[in-house]
């Protein structure tokens, strides 16, 4: 495939022109991974149909998946539970770019792959054209160039309504500059802020930036991960170089200690991500509707409420911890 550049970013965004006639709510995103049963301990999937209704019911209508998910287990339940919802009432954003080959992970960032899961999505979901396709992962076998044109040609034809990137790094974005991208999703919370600087660079271009993994897959939230705690096997969690940072855990136990002004972990880091210039919108992962009840109380905080957050010793502290 030939590269081609397209004209620099319009200063009005695809994405939110689109966010804006749909209606939904930009700011939050449920992330579906978690819900597909896998990676993340025990979990009864039915639960997963009452987690993404109650989702909808409370306002939060943008749901990120991807075919790769539990193997297509998430995609499945997303669809399920959107049935009898009108199409145009909610948003999905879907990705490409990882596969599965048998229990081992390749990165696929061809054209023939994320043409075939565009057209396999399109079918799935009994769309005509899909809300937002992005790349999940660079290819590091493969011109990341290759999966811009793609992506381009494919919302040329009126297969996507918008397209984006998903992890990029800075080596990324002088082989990017000049495609009309829309959107782009990175890992980025308190903890993790190496993203940042790309994150501002992208903002600057007027991209709209997502941020998943608010939580740390809830090292942030949750004490008792501060401390010890067994996970299984296949868990991710069991791999991720946070849990196994006794520095930063000795960090969290001193945060944890501080005042939050009667507000919640999750409440004060939401509320630290929504006030960083460099994010739009959170994408967040919950398995149970307690903690989706969570982020809906969040969502009803007063501005006086917020004013109050922000002075807490734990949300000030959160940019000078780690």
């Amino acid at each position: 495939m030939q590269h081609h550049r397209n004209s620099p970013h319009s200063s009005t965004n695809n994405f939110s022109l689109y966010l804006n006639q749909l209606g939904i709510d930009s700011r939050f995103v449920l992330g579906t991974w978690s819900l597909g049963g896998s990676h993340f301990g025990s979990y009864d999937t039915r639960l997963a149909t009452d987690v993404i209704q109650k989702s909808y019911d409370y306002g939060i209508r943008q749901f990120d998946c991807a075919s790769f998910y539990a193997k297509g287990q998430s995609q499945a339940i997303l669809r399920q539970a959107l049935l009898s919802k009108q199409s145009d009432s909610y948003l999905i954003h879907l990705k490409a770019g990882l596969r599965w080959k048998g229990n081992a992970v390749l990165h696929d960032g061809t054209q023939d792959h994320i043409t075939d899961t565009v057209l396999a999505a399109l079918k799935f979901f009994k769309r005509d054209r899909l809300d937002v396709f992005l790349l999940h992962w660079p290819d590091p076998n493969t011109d990341i160039r290759i999966a811009c044109d793609t992506l381009t040609a494919l919302r040329q034809d009126g297969k996507l309504a918008c397209w984006g990137l998903c992890n990029l790094s800075e080596n990324h974005l002088s082989l990017v500059q000049g495609y009309d991208y829309d959107v782009c999703h990175f890992h980025y919370n308190p903890l993790h802020r190496e993203t940042e600087k790309v994150m501002k660079m992208m903002v600057s271009e007027g991209v709209v930036t997502m941020g998943y993994s608010p939580f740390e897959q809830g090292l942030l939230v949750n004490s008792d991960y501060s401390y010890s705690k067994v996970f299984g096997k296949r868990d991710v969690r069991k791999r991720n170089p946070y849990f196994l940072n006794q520095a930063i855990k000795r960090s969290l136990q001193e945060l944890f200690g501080l005042d939050t002004a009667g507000f919640s972990y999750s409440h004060c880091i939401l509320q630290w991500l929504l006030d960083q210039s460099c994010l739009h919108s959170i994408i967040f992962g919950v398995r149970y509707q307690e903690h989706l009840d969570e982020i809906n109380a969040f969502l009803k905080l007063s501005k006086s409420d917020i004013n109050l957050l922000q002075r807490s010793l734990f949300y000030q502290r959160l940019n000078l911890t780690f």
